[in-house]
């Protein structure tokens, strides 16, 4: 894929991405570490990472615009956060700390077990 071509993919896959994140409240990383293992072929330690770094503002301006609509709520919200944050450094740790195969592995399985218990 040539450069120009490789930013359209990146540019139609944020659209996508920033549409899911924002419809779902989910999904935007996992569709984002997706396409940058398989259509730009990244580490599974950089795609991960990546989809961290791109996912932040995306739910920064989904959280202000559900705030605005009122949907959202305080209380649980700051719960939330303080384990939240103290598993994304436990989460990023365990991350540079594991070998590509094994990141795959859970990842894959973690997807699976969501999809299912969404359906069930």
């Amino acid at each position: 894929m040539n450069k120009i071509g490789r930013y359209i993919v990146l540019i139609m896959s944020g659209i996508l991405i920033g549409a899911v994140n924002g419809f779902l409240g989910a999904g935007g990383g996992i569709l984002t570490v997706i396409v940058l293992r398989y259509v730009l072929k990244l580490e599974p330690k950089e795609a991960h990472a990546t989809a961290i770094f791109v996912i932040l503002p995306l739910c920064a301006v989904s959280g202000i615009i559900y705030v605005i609509l009122g949907h959202f709520s305080l209380s649980i919200s700051l719960f939330v956060l303080i384990g939240s944050l103290v598993g994304a450094v436990l989460g990023t740790v365990i991350l540079s700390k594991l070998k590509n195969n094994i990141i795959v592995y859970i990842f894959g399985v973690v997807i699976i077990l969501s999809g299912v218990k969404l359906i069930f």
